[in-house]
């Protein structure tokens, strides 16, 4: 009696993209620092906005600054997973946080707090989650690799994709962006967005894996005691 030859079924393979490699190993390696300093800026018409944090898996420090037209104000931020504290000038109040004339001229330099179930919150800590910024660099194809270039003295490479963080995520989603990589860490340096929108905005990384001291605020006023001042709807505070 014969027997036929057995053949064993063809394994099938993944081919990685290496640019989705490369990106991959690269956030890999930036979740783990767990802190980075981000300097986050957009402009869109007479408005620009510059915020600059520290950001931590605990929290961040927040220094926004906001120009409208010839009026400029100034805010500060300490974030945590459930308070994010607030202390800025009467503009800022104003047109960045919504508040009120009134509110914005009784609470201008006064530290005020808001729990992480309110919408301000959210507002204040868009650029303070560590999380988000991690999901900012999520890309699904078409991926490029760009050529070697220079962000001023540090070398990188810029791996192009679109946009596929979740709805948190600081980025939205299908927008196609390059995120620029250093040729030395691997870690990120930049993120920018392909098209040449009204609103341009811009990501800066550094110091990743450095500490973030959260030193809480002393005799910061509750939002309980401050949401009338609001023109945003009471049931959102």
């Amino acid at each position: 009696m014969t027997h036929g030859t057995i053949r064993a079924k063809p394994v099938p393979t993944t081919v990685v993209n290496p640019s989705a490699q490369m990106l991959r190993t690269s956030v890999q390696q930036a979740a783990t620092l767990a802190s980075v300093h981000v300097t986050w800026s957009t402009s869109y018409g007479n408005h620009s906005y510059r915020n600059t944090a520290e950001v931590s898996q605990n929290g961040g420090l927040v220094t926004i600054v906001s120009t409208v037209g010839k009026n400029k104000g100034t805010a500060s931020a300490v974030v945590t997973p459930t308070t994010a504290y607030l202390k800025a000038d009467g503009f800022s109040l104003r047109s960045t946080f919504n508040f009120s004339a009134a509110g914005a001229s009784k609470y201008a330099g006064k530290w005020l707090s808001f729990t992480a179930k309110q919408s301000l919150y959210r507002t204040i800590a868009s650029t303070a989650s560590f999380s988000s910024i991690i999901s900012s660099m999520s890309l699904r194809a078409p991926f490029t690799t760009l050529k070697a270039d220079k962000i001023g003295s540090k070398r990188v490479v810029g791996v192009r994709g679109v946009a596929a963080g979740a709805s948190d995520s600081s980025i939205g989603e299908g927008q196609t962006i390059t995120i620029y990589l250093s040729t030395d860490t691997g870690l990120p340096v930049r993120v920018v967005p392909v098209s040449k929108a009204a609103s341009a905005w811009c990501l800066d990384f550094s110091s990743w894996g450095e500490p973030v001291v959260i030193a809480i605020p002393n005799g910061a006023i509750s939002s309980s005691a401050i949401h009338e001042s609001f023109r945003v709807a009471e049931a959102a505070l």
